[in-house]
């Protein structure tokens, strides 16, 4: 190996040490609050329906297994 070689080698192992380090000692926080709640809906193609919605559901049965359900 060539000189020119070593030396970009060292910059780029010094470049990553360096980005690697970088967030050593931060603590990670986290969404607080509770459970976020998200709807899914959109409004129907149905041209004698106007206006109408279709949102997105998830049922659970007695198992406590649940389904995704589109109610229309």
């Amino acid at each position: 190996m060539d000189i020119y070689t070593k030396v970009v080698l060292t910059i780029i192992a010094v470049a990553l040490s360096i980005i690697a380090l970088n967030g050593v000692g931060v603590p990670a926080l986290a969404q607080s609050g509770g459970v976020t709640r998200v709807v899914i809906c959109r409004a129907e193609a149905n041209p004698r329906g106007s206006g109408q919605l279709s949102c997105a559901r998830v049922l659970t049965d007695i198992n406590g297994v649940g389904r995704l359900v589109i109610t229309q």
